[in-house]
C-alpha cells in the first residue's frame, strides 16, 4: 500500500487531470503506462456536452502556455477513452 501511494504522489505533480467545475464531464485516470496514461472522460449529464481538451504547460521562461488539442461531443451518460502523453502537461476538459 505504501509503495502504491509513493508511486502515485510524484504522478500527481508531473501529470494532472481535471475537469472544469461547471462541466458535467469528469476526466479520470485509469492506467499509467510510463510514457502515457489512459483516462476516461465520463459524462454524468442527461444532456449532450461539447468539450474541448485543453493542455497547459509551463515553458522554459516560466510562462503558462495553453492550447486546445481536440474537441469531443459527449452523448448523455457516455464515456470516451483518451491516451494522453505523460509530458509534464496538465490536461482538462472544458465543456459547455
Amino acid at each position: 500500500m505504501n509503495k502504491l501511494l509513493a508511486a502515485a504522489i510524484p504522478f500527481a505533480f508531473i501529470f494532472g487531470l481535471s475537469s472544469q467545475a461547471n462541466a458535467l464531464v469528469n476526466l479520470q485516470m485509469v492506467a499509467d503506462y510510463g510514457t502515457y496514461v489512459v483516462a476516461h472522460g465520463v459524462s454524468d449529464s442527461p444532456y449532450v456536452q461539447n468539450c474541448n481538451m485543453v493542455e497547459s504547460r509551463t515553458n522554459w521562461l516560466g510562462y503558462t502556455q495553453t492550447q486546445v488539442i481536440g474537441n469531443w461531443i459527449f452523448a448523455p451518460y457516455s464515456t470516451r477513452v483518451f491516451n494522453l502523453p505523460k509530458n509534464g502537461s496538465y490536461f482538462n476538459l472544458v465543456c459547455n
